[in-house]
């Protein structure tokens, strides 16, 4: 466990070495990282320990099946925790292009950055994967990205905040639809979609 504090949370794959390393990360990120799947295809059958843990994974990406498995044995030998990678069908979004021109949704020539604001999010030069992580963080479910866009956007997405999302609760996906298909010009279809999963 690491002190709260300063920053934390960050964690990912290494593309030239091809270790893997989180650093003050929580363990659901860390999983969903690690296993490259949405932290809402993480499924709980016991509780995850909630602090902050530094991990890493030595070995070549080329040995991926490997080094999963031995991340399995390492994680029940540390929180006696047992993980199961499965297929299984779960309930999803489907986020297609709608329209194109959209006044929020613009071309944009190199990687940036971003983030969340209250109510929507502002993200500058991301991929469209990166677009439907945001979207999925405010609809509390996974977000498949079907728009075949590639290269890189800028995001500029204001959606009406209910009572009960200014007082700290999940936004009303009704809204969050709405928005992403006026403003970014995207439809998101509640479908399922046979996924891989962690439990």
């Amino acid at each position: 466990p690491q002190p709260n504090g300063g920053a934390f949370n960050s964690r990912g794959w290494n593309k030239t070495d091809g270790g893997f390393k989180a650093t003050k990360a929580f363990l659901r990120d860390t999983l969903a990282s690690f296993f490259e799947i949405s932290p809402k295809l993480i499924f709980e059958k016991a509780p995850l320990p909630k602090e902050l843990y530094d991990i890493s994974v030595n070995g070549p990406r080329d040995k991926i099946s490997e080094l999963k498995e031995q991340f399995c044995q390492a994680f029940k030998t540390a929180f006696g925790l047992d993980l199961q990678v499965q297929s299984q069908e779960v309930d999803v979004y489907l986020m297609t292009v709608a329209f194109t021109n959209a006044p929020g949704l613009v071309p944009y020539s190199h990687l940036g950055g971003g983030g969340g604001r209250p109510g929507g999010f502002m993200l500058a030069g991301v991929t469209m994967n990166t677009v439907g992580q945001y979207l999925e963080s405010s609809l509390d479910k996974p977000v498949v990205n079907e728009t075949g866009l590639t290269n890189y956007w800028g995001v500029d997405l204001k959606w009406k905040m209910s009572a009960a999302e200014i007082a700290d609760a999940q936004p009303d996906p009704v809204n969050v639809i709405q928005a992403a298909r006026e403003q970014l010009g995207l439809q998101l279809t509640p479908a399922k979609r046979k996924l891989t999963v962690l439990e």
